[in-house]
């Protein structure tokens, strides 16, 4: 599961919007698969899930695109850069570092909102 908090700066551009994103984000790890995929909540080679929760930071663009009075469009392209936990961390450097920890995605969204 993921908690993102981001903030934005929204540019008027007529009757639509465009905003950059900035932001943090904390991925909570809930449980493991062990290597036949089964569901371990507490415990896999002494790795705790709660352990291998992650911190993000947040970058993204937005946009609004008005389709009426109350009815909008909503795109956004978000990149999040993940750190690694110390448990992953160890888990790399146990293995001789042939593989890295940290990651990166990139997250495209799109949605209808409505105005009240």
């Amino acid at each position: 599961m993921t908690i993102n908090l981001l903030g934005k700066f929204p540019f008027q551009l007529g009757r639509h919007s465009i905003y950059p994103l900035l932001g943090v984000g904390y991925n909570i790890m809930l449980s493991l698969r062990d290597m036949d995929g089964n569901n371990n909540f507490q415990e896999i080679n002494g790795s705790v899930a709660s352990q291998l929760s992650t911190f993000r930071i947040v970058v993204g663009l937005g946009g609004d695109i008005n389709l009426g009075e109350r009815l909008f469009l909503r795109m956004q392209v978000i990149g999040h850069y993940r750190f690694s936990s110390r448990e992953e961390r160890e888990i790399v450097d146990a293995v001789g570092g042939l593989v890295h920890s940290y990651g990166f995605g990139v997250t495209p969204r799109f949605g209808f909102g409505f105005k009240f």
